[in-house]
C-alpha cells in the first residue's frame, strides 16, 4: 500500500473518521520520510510542473537587477541573500550570472538556499557548480536559524501556495469545517464536512473573513495554518537585520469565496484526493492575509502588482532586446516565447503577483 496513503488512514481511524484538509495535505507533502516534496523531484519538464525560473531566464535575470538596484542604493556591503525553496536552483543561477558585472556586489553576497529535498539540493548543487565561485559565502539549510546579523533579502518565488491550508464555511450562522474522510466501500478519499462550535478560534476567524470580504453564506474560506509561522519568522529576521522580501505566487487579491486547491501530476491537473504523496498539491495564496500580517508587524508593505506590470516596470522587454542582439533567432524566439508566458495576460502575467515587504520605506512605490 502507498506509504502516505496508509499513514492517512491510520490518522482517519484516531480521529473520529476524518482528518482536517491542512492536516491532510501536510502528511501527502511534507511527510518526514515519504512526503512529496521530500522525495519527489517534481520541476521540469520529467516532473509534475515548471516554474517561471524554467520558463525564462528574464525572470531570473530581471529580479537580479533589482536586488543590485535595491544594494546600491541601501546596503553597500556584505548581506545575506536568501532563497526560500529554490527548486532546481535556476533562478538563482541566473541572479548571479546577470550579477558578474557587479563584482563588488557579487562579493558582498552570503548567500543561502532553504531547501528541505535533498535530491533538490543536489540539483542545485550541480546547476550551480559554476556559478558561485565568486560568492562570499554559500550555505544550504533546512530552517532559518543561525543567520548572520546582516541585511537580509528574500527571494520567495511560487513558495507559499503549497502550504497547509483549512477550509471552513458558514451556513445559517452555523460554521463547518471541510475534513477529509475515506470510504471503505468504493476504497476512496472524499470532502465531506464537520460542525464546529461557534465559539471556537477557526469559527471566530471565519467570521471576521465572511465581513472583511463580504462574502455569501456558503462561501468557501482558506485559513493558512502554516504559513502565518513561517511569515512571522521572515518578518522578525528583516525587522532585526533590515532587508526585503520578494514574494511572488499566484493568488488572489481577497478572499474569492471558493475553494482554490488544485493537484498537478505530469504536468496536467489530477484528482486532488488521489495518489496522496505522488502529486503536487497547492492553493491560490489571499494576498491581503499576507498584507495584514507583515503591516501587523510595522513592516512596509508594497503590492501586490500583477507580474506583467511589475517586471514590465522593471525593464524585462529592453532586457530582451539587449540580450537578444546578442543571441541566434532560435534564441531569440525561445526567449520571445517565454517571456511571452510569464508575463501575458492568459498566462502568467495577471495569474501571478508580486508583493515587496521591506524594513524601510522605498523610493519610486505607491504610498
Amino acid at each position: 500500500m502507498n506509504q502516505i496513503k496508509n499513514k492517512l488512514l491510520k490518522k482517519i481511524n484516531l480521529n473520529k473518521g476524518y482528518i482536517p484538509i491542512d492536516k491532510f495535505i501536510e502528511i501527502c507533502m511534507y511527510d518526514n520520510k515519504n512526503g512529496y516534496y521530500i522525495n519527489n523531484n517534481p520541476i521540469g519538464r520529467k516532473g509534475d510542473f515548471i516554474t517561471s525560473p524554467e520558463i525564462s531566464q528574464l525572470f531570473g535575470e530581471i529580479i537580479g537587477l533589482y536586488i543590485i538596484d535595491y544594494w546600491k542604493k541601501y546596503i553597500k556591503r556584505n548581506f545575506n541573500l536568501i532563497e526560500l525553496g529554490p527548486g532546481r536552483g535556476t533562478l538563482i543561477k541566473d541572479l548571479i550570472n546577470i550579477s558578474k558585472k557587479f563584482p563588488k556586489y557579487l562579493s558582498s553576497m552570503n548567500l543561502r538556499l532553504v531547501e528541505i529535498n535533498k535530491r533538490m539540493i543536489i540539483n542545485q548543487k550541480k546547476i550551480l557548480k559554476n556559478n558561485i565561485y565568486k560568492l562570499k559565502e554559500v550555505k544550504w539549510s533546512n530552517h532559518l536559524k543561525n543567520l548572520d546579523k546582516k541585511e537580509t533579502i528574500f527571494i520567495a518565488n511560487e513558495f507559499f501556495d503549497c502550504f497547509p491550508i483549512k477550509q471552513t464555511l458558514k451556513i445559517n450562522e452555523d460554521y463547518f469545517e471541510r475534513v477529509v474522510k475515506y470510504n471503505n466501500k468504493n476504497k476512496v478519499f472524499k470532502f465531506d464536512s464537520i460542525k464546529l462550535k461557534n465559539n471556537n478560534k477557526i469559527s471566530k476567524l471565519t467570521e471576521k473573513i465572511y465581513k472583511l470580504n463580504n462574502l455569501k453564506d456558503g462561501s468557501i474560506v482558506e485559513i493558512e495554518t502554516e504559513s502565518k509561522n513561517y511569515i512571522k519568522k521572515i518578518a522578525h529576521i528583516i525587522k532585526k537585520n533590515n532587508g526585503l522580501l520578494i514574494m511572488i505566487d499566484y493568488g488572489n487579491f481577497i478572499a474569492s469565496g471558493y475553494s482554490t486547491l488544485q493537484s498537478i501530476k505530469k504536468h496536467k491537473e489530477s484528482s486532488f484526493l488521489k495518489n496522496p504523496g505522488h502529486q503536487d498539491l497547492s492553493h491560490m495564496i489571499v494576498f491581503s492575509e499576507y498584507i495584514q500580517s507583515f503591516k501587523n508587524m510595522n513592516l512596509n508593505v508594497y503590492g501586490p502588482y500583477y507580474q506583467k506590470d511589475f517586471f514590465s516596470s522593471l525593464g524585462i522587454h529592453e532586457l530582451k532586446n539587449k540580450i537578444s542582439l546578442k543571441s541566434s533567432s532560435k534564441q531569440q524566439k525561445e526567449m520571445e516565447l517565454g517571456l511571452n508566458r510569464i508575463i501575458s495576460d492568459q498566462q502568467m502575467g495577471l495569474l501571478f503577483k508580486v508583493l515587496i515587504v521591506s524594513s524601510r520605506k522605498l523610493i519610486g512605490y505607491e504610498k
